[in-house]
């Protein structure tokens, strides 16, 4: 019985050995993958600008590169995480997280309830933030996907500018307009139909290129 136990012992710290160095790994990975896309920004607004702006908006027609407050998440959410766990380990009995006994108690081994309370809430929590993160990816990536540029042709004043800007603004789903008229064109963003916009300039009296 105490080999089975000493081998039940040593798979547990290693499957924990395993996820422990799944996470690390994948924090690697994606400091990696942050640093490398963030380099064409850090050229472009300089380093400080970079790590100290309040705004990530890269879809916007004036974007803006700040990774503060993913920094401070990262932190806070570190700082928490070291907090409950001095919480449980200095305020909660040790008795509360027996896992087994010695002598006559070790043939009826068996798990404390608040241990396993205590897993099934972060494991909840663990998978609420994974969803929440991953539905958060999605439509960043949407609204990424649905930024598009027009070349309007026939655009020679201001006030044609103000007419194709407030035709497109119309359609349903244009969430922000750029229209450039030096460069003759403009930047739509959000989830709108293409060919909605293309019928909304026309309507003002210009052309889509």
């Amino acid at each position: 019985m105490g080999r089975k136990r000493q081998l039940a012992e040593n798979a547990v710290h290693g499957i924990f050995l395993m996820l422990g160095l799944v996470t690390v790994g994948c924090v690697l990975l994606i400091t990696v993958y942050l640093v490398a896309s963030g380099i064409p920004a850090i050229r472009q607004i300089g380093l400080v600008p970079f790590l100290l702006g309040n705004t990530w908006e890269s879809t916007a027609a004036q974007p803006s590169y700040g990774i503060l407050p993913f920094i401070l998440t990262s932190i806070y959410g570190t700082a928490g995480a070291i907090l409950f766990g001095l919480a449980i380990d200095y305020l909660l009995p040790a008795s509360w997280f027996s896992i087994g006994g010695t002598g006559e108690a070790a043939h009826c081994q068996h798990f404390g309830v608040f241990p396993l309370i205590c897993s099934g809430i972060l494991t909840a929590l663990l998978i609420w933030a994974f969803v929440r993160r991953f539905s958060s990816n999605k439509q960043i990536k949407n609204n990424m996907t649905m930024t598009k540029e027009y070349i309007i042709k026939g655009m020679n004043c201001p006030h044609c500018q103000a007419a194709v800007t407030k035709s497109i603004k119309s359609v349903e789903g244009v969430t922000d307009v750029d229209v450039s008229l030096s460069g003759g064109k403009a930047i739509v963003a959000g989830d709108h139909d293409p060919k909605a916009v293309a019928a909304a300039v026309r309507e003002a009296g210009f052309d889509v290129g």
